[in-house]
Formats: C-alpha cells, structure tokens, sequence
C-alpha cells in the first residue's frame, strides 16, 4: 500500500480549488460569515468529493477517511498545519498515483500515529490564503478505524 513515503515525493501542493457549475468553472470561496449553512447528512464523503465540490460543502459537516499525515514538510502548503488526511487518487494503475489532502485542525489528530487509516468528522472550510484556499476540516474528531477493503480512490 502506498503510504507517507510516496506522499512526500509526490504531493505537489494544493492547487487552486476549482468546482464545475452548471458547466461553468469557478474558483471556490468560503461561506460568507455568519452565512448559515444546513448541515449534510452523516454520509461519509471522499476527499475527493471534498475538494472537488468544495463550494457545497464550505462551512457545512462532513465524515471521510483517509490515511493520518504528520509532517513538517505540510506547513507550507497548508498555512502552517501540519497534519492533514489523505488518500491516493490513481486514474490507471499504481505508477500515476497523486496524493489529494484536506489539513486537520484536531488535538486528537496529533495522538494518532502517521499512516494509520481514520475517519474524520468535522467542518470543513476553504480558507483563503493570497489568490488560493486551502481545504481544512475544524473541529475535527478523529477516530482510528481499520484499513478500507479499496485504500485508492478512482
């Protein structure tokens, strides 16, 4: 299984968040403050999901897994954090792997060990920083949980 080893030499940042529309791209913004936004349903998400509908979700709770990342190395990509959650997209097969990660703003996050699959629940929030966003879920709990049956997301 691909793990933070493959993550640190392929993780290319966060590009720019970008959702489709109506057939129309736009750049994702956060929900307008004091906006208040219903809450989604205890469906479990993907990061995928997540980022590439991230004006759905913006301010609202979610519930996803993915694999547990402490790393120094995050704080430049994600104004500072340095644990996030990912998973490995794979469009044919193992060689074209790309890491996709949502940031973790959780004190139970940091007891668990990297690479250790959990489920997430929390809100999630673009928050802007320069010209971009960067997908992070507040108040998260964090639970350890068991490797998934499909570790990769398609």
């Amino acid at each position: 299984m691909l793990g933070s080893h493959v993550f640190s030499n392929r993780f290319v940042g966060t590009p720019e968040v970008t959702v489709t529309r109506a057939g129309k791209s736009t750049t994702a913004t956060p929900a307008a403050e004091g906006t208040p936004r219903s809450p989604v349903t205890d469906r479990e998400f993907t990061i995928l999901d997540l980022l590439l509908n991230a004006d759905q979700y913006d301010g609202r709770r979610v519930v996803f897994k993915g694999m547990m990342l402490h790393d120094e190395a995050l704080k430049k990509y994600f104004d500072g954090r340095d644990t996030a959650v990912y998973r490995f997209l794979i469009t044919c097969c193992a060689a074209d792997a790309l890491p996709v990660a949502v940031a973790v703003d959780s004190d139970r996050a940091q007891k668990v060990a990297t690479d250790q699959w959990v489920r997430v629940e929390g809100i999630f929030h673009l928050r802007p920083i320069e010209d971009d966003a960067i997908p992070v879920v507040e108040d998260a709990a964090v639970y350890p949980v068991d490797d998934p049956d499909v570790a990769y997301l398609y």
